[in-house]
């Protein structure tokens, strides 16, 4: 069931919305598949870039509707695509990613496999040093029910889990 409502880039744009004159695309759309807590509105948009990188258009998903730079709720769209940008960028790649399941693998890798009087393990020591309480504090003031992730993004609480 879990996998059900796993995210993946691009999984949210009909077909028929995309922008023909656009040079690339950041798809956060998938993230309006999780629900979110009462009053807010929920999570995914997919910014349009021209060949300046300059955005030409926004597909706002809560909306179903494709808002074009002017156009009435180009503010709005263009905040519901940055506030989606930055929780996956900050939920999913920085803290579980990064932290969580590499930061996690790396220190144990080197932690277990290799002696401590080993050159490659005094070489990454700095880049590991207070992984482990970093990533526990991590657990128990970010991710637990009611912690600051929970507090500053809008999603449920299972969703949070769903979304990662």
């Amino acid at each position: 069931q879990r996998m059900e409502k796993q995210w993946t880039p691009g999984s949210g744009i009909p077909e028929q919305r995309f922008m023909k004159n656009a040079v690339y695309v950041n798809d956060m759309t998938g993230l309006s598949a999780f629900n979110v807590r009462k009053p807010f509105e929920r999570y995914g948009a997919a910014a349009y870039f021209d060949e300046d990188f300059q955005v030409i258009a926004i597909y706002w998903s809560h909306a179903n509707q494709l808002i074009k730079k002017g156009e009435q709720f180009w503010n709005h769209a263009k905040y519901v695509w940055r506030s989606s940008f930055f929780a996956y960028i900050t939920i999913r790649d920085h803290l579980i990613v990064t932290h969580m399941i590499e930061g996690n693998a790396f220190v144990s890798a080197s932690r277990q496999h290799l002696p401590t009087d080993h050159s490659l393990r005094r070489f990454i020591k700095p880049f590991t040093y207070h992984t482990i309480s970093v990533n526990y504090q991590a657990a128990v003031t970010l991710v637990n029910n009611r912690g600051l992730v929970h507090r500053i993004w809008a999603f449920d609480y299972d969703e949070f889990f769903k979304s990662m």
